[in-house]
């Protein structure tokens, strides 16, 4: 099927920035070579999360060798009665109003009862569970250095001169890139993606939702979505292309609530949000990233966090994002810069409840060529 002359590609949740002095050429170059990399990134996110499906299907069927397939479905079934059961017990007066580490030792005590009834050794299933899978967490891109500071701290914009200057780019924003491209790997949880974009007004960002009420087996869930803006940059000389985002926070929130229900359990979960941007040419391979904020946890009992490590109304600036590739002088890009966020949990047997709110409001985009 033929792409539209208005380079917007549904598939991909992107739409190529107008603009009068770029030729209809250009326009439909830039959404093919768009179009091409974010296929290219959705194959691979399908690879990494079929790793992962492998890696909770092969968890599976070690805990089921060790214990034996009845005695699997067995213990399954009792931790979702105890499960249910703890949300009686908990409120009162109709139960018995019991705190949440009273009924997690009762709990562990009728898993360890129900074990030794069986003869199962209760040491070798716990270090079953506590196994930490590499394979099953949130990798980090590729290209990343440090976090962001605050701006006005430090400037970071290089020499320019008449010939080859820093450009600034200001909403409004005629394109955008949505991350519909961007999914979810989950077994288990239920997630979300709530997109926070408005290119006019010059905002990025996502809400990502990751919960798991089923505190019964081993889940894992990781979702990643990107917003930016895009727009139009002609080079002056040949050379990198480099870019600062200097942004207003409205929101940059983490949130997490753990709850342990056996005291044989385990959880890790990894919450990032960058900056980020990509020059789009067939040069240049990767978006470049620095990382903005963090919120990592794992452990074996309940945890409850909500951290804001920039408030809203700060204003922040990147470090100078330098493409991977050089650009042509004369030659017409499209540069989209903005937001990425990506979290994931993996649970044995612990209900989580994960929650990232990062809202950006892009002020300046400032870009120049590096020689």
């Amino acid at each position: 099927m033929a792409r539209p002359s208005s380079g917007y590609l549904a598939e991909f949740g992107f739409r190529v920035p107008y603009d009068p002095a770029v030729s209809e050429r250009d326009m439909e170059q830039a959404a093919e070579l768009w179009a091409d990399y974010e296929q290219r990134a959705a194959d691979e996110r399908r690879r990494h999360d079929l790793q992962r499906l492998n890696a909770i299907r092969r968890w599976r069927a070690q805990i089921r060798e060790l214990v034996g397939a009845e005695n699997y479905h067995d213990l399954r079934q009792l931790k979702r009665r105890l499960h249910k059961e703890a949300y009686v017990n908990r409120k009162p007066p109709d139960g018995l109003g019991l705190r949440s580490e009273d009924l997690t030792r009762l709990n562990a005590e009728r898993l360890h009862s129900f074990l030794a009834e069986r003869g199962l050794l209760r040491e070798a299933i716990h270090d079953r569970l506590s196994r930490r899978f590499d394979d099953l967490t949130v990798a980090r891109p590729t290209h990343w250095d440090g976090t962001v500071h605050l701006a006005g701290h430090a400037d970071v914009l290089g020499k320019s001169s008449a010939a080859n200057p820093w450009t600034t780019f200001t909403p409004p924003f005629s394109g955008w890139q949505g991350g519909v491209g961007y999914g979810a790997v989950t077994s288990g949880f239920r997630t979300a993606n709530t997109p926070l974009l408005n290119p006019a007004a010059g905002q990025v960002g996502s809400i990502l939702t990751l919960d798991c009420d089923d505190a019964s087996d081993f889940d894992v869930a990781a979702i990643t979505a990107d917003r930016q803006v895009a727009f139009w940059y002609q080079a002056p000389v040949t050379g990198l292309i480099e870019v600062v985002i200097r942004a207003v926070c409205g929101e940059a929130r983490h949130t997490l609530n753990v709850e342990d229900e056996w005291g044989v359990s385990s959880f890790e979960v990894d919450q990032k949000s960058f900056l980020m941007m990509h020059v789009i040419h067939p040069n240049v391979r990767e978006p470049q990233f620095q990382l903005v904020s963090e919120l990592s946890a794992s452990g074996d009992t309940s945890t409850y966090r909500t951290e804001q490590h920039i408030v809203p109304g700060q204003s922040v600036e990147s470090r100078v994002l330098v493409s991977d590739g050089p650009v042509a002088a004369g030659e017409w890009v499209v540069i989209r810069a903005g937001s990425r966020s990506s979290d994931g949990a993996r649970t044995n047997d612990m209900e989580i409840h994960s929650r990232t709110a990062f809202s950006w409001f892009l002020t300046r985009i400032h870009v120049h060529v590096r020689q």
